[in-house]
């Protein structure tokens, strides 16, 4: 019987390794093979142990426990675990938005969307005096709102949907 090479990268690691265990002259047609004395026959390179086998890559695993080693410095924790003390208290969906975006931050944005409107609507007047626009400044509580709804409207994916139908 002619011997034939593996295909397979990883199997033909695998064989190279453990070929010189195998006979390429042997024969098939031998059946007295003797079952009691199965360990022997084996060398003691392919016998695995039932603590320890050898994985993808060379990575040799065990199921024995490591030895002990001084933690190192990097690993040791020297704060507090769980949620801070500006979380601690939230009752509302609001109060957590919150942490996250500061009021200081929506009255940027409500200062300057005022300041663009006045300036926009003020070229536009003087364009179309005879179609003059009022325009009554928002105030934080309206941008909360807005930002709310701009979020609920990406929660439920609608595109082209109005505010109204939110």
């Amino acid at each position: 019987m002619d011997s034939k090479k593996r295909s397979n990268s990883n199997q033909s690691k695998h064989w190279s390794r453990y070929s010189k265990h195998f006979n390429d002259e042997s024969n098939d047609e031998d059946d007295d093979i003797d079952n009691d004395s199965e360990d022997d026959e084996i060398p003691s390179t392919l016998q695995e142990s039932p603590d320890e086998s050898d994985a993808k890559f060379g990575r040799q695993w065990t199921s024995k426990e490591p030895s002990k080693r001084k933690i190192s410095s990097a690993n040791i924790l020297r704060q507090q675990n769980g949620v801070g003390r500006p979380v601690a208290g939230i009752q509302t969906v609001k109060e957590a938005f919150q942490v996250l975006i500061r009021q200081a931050m929506v009255l940027i944005l409500v200062k300057g969307t005022n300041r663009r409107v006045h300036l926009i609507l003020e070229q536009w007047n003087k364009k179309n005096s005879d179609k003059e626009y009022q325009w009554r400044d928002t105030d934080l509580e309206e941008m909360w709102a807005f930002i709310g709804l701009l979020l609920l409207a990406g929660v439920h994916r609608s595109k082209n949907e109005s505010f109204n139908g939110l």
